[in-house]
C-alpha cells in the first residue's frame, strides 16, 4: 500500500505532465522540509545564563573601535609572552562578544591571528571550555564564518573522549554548528572518526551531552547526500529507544531524539521496523501525553514527522499505529492547534493514514476529523493543499465515507480554488470533481448546486497560458463526458 498513499490519487494523465506534477509537489515538500529544517535550527549560539542577550544579534550598538580593541586584546593575551593579569577577563569578554552576531564574529575574525589564538587556546586544559564556547557561536554564524572555524574540527573531535561532560557538550555543540552549514563541513567532520563518539555520547549519562549530541547526529544525517547507513549499522536505533526509557529528560531532549529519527526512518522500511519493535508508538503516546499536559511543545514537530515517515509505509504499519491505545486521539487535537506548524504536520500525516486501506481511513473518519479537514480549505494554502489531499484519499474508500464527506459541503470551498494560478491544488479539484461524477448517483447535482459548472467552464477560457495549457483537455472532457446523457452540452447540467 505505500506506493498507492503516493499515487492513488493522481490521474493517469500523460506521462510527462505527471512528472511535471510531481516534480512541483516534491518541490512544495521539499520547502516545507526546508522550512522545518530552520524551525529545528541547524545552528545555534550558546549564551552563558549571565550573558546580556539583550544585545544578541548584530543590533548591538557597541563602536566596531571598541570591540577591535577587546578581540586584539584576546589575541595579545593568549599568543604574547608576559602573563596578563586580566587573562581571564579577557578570555570571558571575547566569548561573550563572539555570541552577539555575525556581526562581531566577522569583526574578530579580520583581527590577524585570531583562528591562531583560538587554537592555541583550545590546546589549553584550563581554557578548553572558553575556546570551545567561542569556536561554538563562530559556526553558528554566516557559512564564512563556519569555514574558518573548520580548522578547529579535529581537535574538538578530540574532546568528546574529554572526561569533562561540560567539554563534551560543549564540543558536540560547536560541531554541531559546522556540519549544520552544509554538505561540505558536514563531511568533513564524518571523514574525522565522529561516528563512535556520537554513539557513545548518546547514551551519556549527562542530559545536556546527550542533547547536544543528537544535534550533531541530526546535521550529520541529513541534507544531500546524507548518509545515515553507517549510524544504523552502528545501532543507533535502539540506543535511542533505550534513552527514551530516562525519567530525567525534559522536552528539549525529547525533541532532540525525535529528530534525528526524522532522517534516520526517512523512506527506509528496515529502519521503520526496528522502531516498531522497539516500543516506539508507546513512547509517542507517552510523549504527546507529556507535551501536551505540560504544555511543552517542542518535541511534537518532530514527532508527528516520525510517524507520518511510518504512515507512509505498509498498511501493518498504519495498523500498529492505529491499533495503540490513547496514540491518535490524542494526535488529532493538533488539528485544531494555534501553531499553524504543527496543524500541517499533522495534516500530513494523517493524510498518509488516510491513502490506506478503508478499514485505515474509516478509522480517522470516526475520530471525526473530516470537519476539521474541511476548515482547513478556508486556511492558507499549504494547509488548503494537505487538506485537499486527506479529502481526496478518504473519498475514494468507500461510499459511506464519500457520503459523510459531501455532508460536509466541501465543493463551495474547493471550488474557489480554480480561481488561483496553482496547477497542484487544480488538479486535486478537478479529480476530486471526476471522482464524485463517476461514484456518485447524484454527482452531477451536486456538481451543480456548488456552482462547479461555472468554475469548470472558466477553465477552459483562463488568461494564465500553464492554466489553459494544462487543463484544458481534461476540463473539456469532464464536461462533456459527464454531461453525455443530457447530449454533451454545457447547459444540460445547469
Amino acid at each position: 500500500m505505500a506506493s498507492n498513499r503516493q499515487d492513488s490519487l493522481r490521474p493517469r494523465a500523460a506521462v510527462r505532465t505527471e512528472e511535471r506534477r510531481g516534480a512541483r509537489r516534491e518541490l512544495t515538500i521539499g520547502l516545507r522540509k526546508e522550512k522545518r529544517a530552520k524551525l529545528h535550527g541547524m545552528k545555534r549560539l550558546r549564551h552563558d545564563d549571565d550573558d546580556d542577550t539583550s544585545m544578541e544579534g548584530d543590533e548591538t550598538d557597541i563602536p566596531d573601535s571598541v570591540i577591535q580593541e577587546k578581540f586584539t586584546a584576546f589575541v595579545g593575551a593568549v599568543l604574547g609572552s608576559k602573563n596578563d593579569k586580566d587573562f581571564d577577563t579577557v578570555i570571558r569578554d571575547a566569548r561573550r562578544l563572539l555570541a552577539r552576531g555575525s556581526r562581531l564574529v566577522d569583526i574578530f575574525l579580520k583581527v590577524e591571528h585570531a583562528m591562531d589564538a583560538l587554537s592555541a587556546l583550545l590546546q589549553k586544559p584550563a581554557m578548553q571550555l572558553e575556546a570551545c564556547w567561542c569556536v561554538s557561536n563562530i559556526a553558528a554564524s554566516i557559512p564564512e564564518h563556519t569555514q574558518a572555524a573548520m580548522v578547529t574540527a579535529p581537535m574538538l573531535v578530540v574532546m568528546l573522549e574529554n572526561s569533562s561532560q561540560l567539554l563534551q557538550d560543549q564540543a558536540a555543540w560547536a560541531l554541531g554548528n559546522m556540519a549544520g552549514d552544509g554538505p561540505e563541513c558536514r563531511d568533513a567532520i564524518l571523514a574525522h572518526g565522529v561516528s563512535s563518539h556520537i554513539i557513545r555520547l548518546i547514551g551519556s549519562s549527562s542530559v545536556n551531552v546527550m542533547k547536544a549530541s543528537a544535534f550533531l547526529l541530526s546535521n550529520l544525517i541529513r541534507g544531500v547526500g546524507a548518509d545515515t547507513s553507517v549510524f544504523l549499522s552502528m545501532g543507533i536505533l535502539t540506543i535511542i529507544m533505550e534513552a527514551f526509557k530516562r525519567e530525567d529528560l525534559d522536552g528539549a531532549a525529547i525533541a532532540e531524539l525525535y529528530w534525528c529519527l526524522v532522517y534516520l526512518t526517512a523512506n527506509n522500511i528496515s529502519a521503520v521496523t526496528v522502531l516498531l519493535e522497539n516500543s516506539c508508538l508507546q513512547y509517542a503516546t507517552q510523549h504527546v501525553v507529556y507535551a501536551t499536559t505540560n504544555n511543552d511543545l517542542q518535541c511534537v514537530s518532530p514527532l508527528l514527522r516520525v510517524l507520518g515517515n511510518i504512515a507512509s509505509g505498509p498498511d501493518e504499519f498504519v495498523n500498529a499505529m492505529l491499533s495503540q491505545e490513547g496514540l491518535m486521539p490524542a494526535l488529532v487535537v493538533f488539528l485544531q492547534s494555534p501553531q499553524r506548524h504543527l496543524k500541517l504536520e499533522c495534516a500530513w500525516m494523517l493524510s498518509n493514514v488516510a491513502g490506506g486501506t478503508r478499514d485505515q481511513a474509516k478509522y480517522l473518519v470516526d475520530l471525526g476529523i473530516v470537519p476539521h479537514f474541511i476548515a482547513m480549505l478556508d486556511e492558507t494554502p499549504d494547509l488548503q493543499k494537505e487538506a485537499m489531499h486527506a479529502i481526496n484519499r478518504m473519498a475514494q474508500r468507500g461510499e459511506d465515507i464519500l457520503e459523510i464527506i459531501i455532508a460536509t459541503n466541501p465543493l463551495p470551498r474547493m471550488l474557489k480554488f480554480l480561481k488561483f494560478p496553482d496547477i497542484e491544488g487544480k488538479h486535486m479539484v478537478l479529480h476530486f470533481i471526476d471522482f464524485l461524477c463517476k461514484t456518485h448517483p447524484q454527482g452531477a447535482d451536486i456538481v451543480q448546486s456548488a456552482q462547479g459548472i461555472e468554475y469548470l467552464e472558466a477553465q477552459l477560457y483562463g488568461d494564465d497560458e500553464v492554466q489553459s495549457l494544462t487543463y484544458y483537455q481534461e476540463t473539456e472532457n469532464w464536461i462533456v463526458g459527464n454531461t453525455a446523457g443530457c447530449g454533451g452540452h454545457y447547459g444540460c447540467l445547469l
